[in-house]
């Protein structure tokens, strides 16, 4: 009996560490700052892990052919229609450790590398991200018997003036957040459907800070308070019976502009 019970407390506590090691993944991703100038979600992806990784040289490496195809692979016609499940599994195979991480390091160069506004600019930085997310989610916690899974993304709001003949922009209020969600049935909901949640999300954001006043966007205190709230509300508003949200906060809220007096 003691044995028994002994055993049974090992693989708990192995299936706590699996579990805990994939929610890490997610951590440690999501600390990446969102990349704003392509709409994308955010941020340069790196190898968190690092086992199949190479050192600060080799992760600045230009993205190859290879790399480039399986990303118009991805993107042939269609690709909205497919299930995510299918999807993430044909960019980084999580059930297969080098598979998985070949389609990591190729997701890291094209990242660090391909050019902004290229023609795969928003589908790499958003629709491939989160299937990489999703993938990895899966390779690291694959013993979890729930997976949620997450998103960074962020929302800005801005104003450009002529100064001296040329555009600045002169005042800018941007919301840093991370969408997080369980997926119901992966063979079922699509990868068109969980991008148009994603971007509708991020939609419903920008116009939330719409909202507000410059002056009272410049309150940054309290307006991170504010944000925070306000994303709990989304959740509810925006989960769809194949696609849960639940858990979404605010990693960093920032706003500069011209000072107002009174």
């Amino acid at each position: 009996m003691r044995g028994g019970a002994a055993r049974k407390k090992l693989c708990g506590a192995l299936l706590l560490l699996v579990c805990v090691s994939g929610a890490t993944f997610l951590g440690v991703r999501a600390l990446a700052a969102p990349a704003r100038g392509s709409g994308g979600s955010g941020g340069v992806y790196t190898a968190a892990w690092g086992g199949k990784g190479g050192g600060a040289g080799e992760s600045d490496r230009q993205y190859t052919p290879a790399d480039l195809k399986l990303m118009e692979d991805l993107g042939a016609e269609g690709w909205e229609a497919r299930s995510v499940s299918d999807f993430s599994k044909a960019l980084a195979d999580w059930t297969d450790e080098d598979a998985f991480h070949a389609g990591e390091e190729a997701m890291e160069r094209l990242e660090r590398t391909y050019e902004a506004g290229g023609a795969y600019d928003r589908f790499l930085r958003r629709t491939l991200s989160a299937s990489l997310g999703e993938a990895g989610t899966r390779h690291y916690g694959g013993y979890c018997a729930r997976h949620r899974d997450s998103f960074s993304d962020s929302a800005v709001r801005e104003r450009q003036a002529d100064v001296f003949g040329d555009q600045y922009t002169v005042f800018q209020a941007a919301a840093d957040y991370q969408v997080r969600y369980v997926i119901q049935d992966g063979d079922k909901l699509t990868v068109g459907e969980r991008d148009r949640i994603l971007n509708d999300y991020r939609a419903e954001v920008r116009q939330y800070l719409d909202g507000f006043t410059e002056k009272q966007l410049l309150d940054e205190k309290t307006m991170a308070k504010k944000v925070e709230v306000y994303l709990e509300s989304l959740d509810g508003q925006l989960s769809t019976d194949l696609m849960k949200l639940e858990g979404s906060s605010l990693v960093w809220y920032s706003a500069w502009g011209p000072e107002y007096g009174g």
